[in-house]
C-alpha cells in the first residue's frame, strides 16, 4: 500500500498519458484497503447472533479510508 501512495504522481502521470484523449483533467488518486468482505463478515455473523446491526450500529466498528 505504502508503494502505491508513494508512486501515486507517477501512475497518476502514466494513466494520463494513456487517456490522453479522454479526459479533460486526470482525476486525483486516492488508494486504500478495500475492507468491504470484512464488513460484510460482520454485518452476517451479528445477523446469525440474532442482533440487529441496522437497528443498533454501534454493534459493528465505524469504516474508515485508511
Amino acid at each position: 500500500m505504502e508503494g502505491l501512495r508513494s508512486n501515486q504522481p507517477l501512475i497518476r502521470h502514466e494513466m494520463a498519458q494513456r487517456t490522453r484523449h479522454q479526459f479533460r483533467r486526470m482525476p486525483e488518486l486516492v488508494f486504500y484497503q478495500d475492507d468491504s468482505l470484512d464488513y460484510i463478515e460482520n454485518i452476517e455473523k451479528s445477523l446469525e447472533e440474532g442482533e440487529d446491526p441496522i437497528e443498533n450500529p454501534e454493534l459493528l466498528p465505524r469504516r474508515k479510508k485508511s
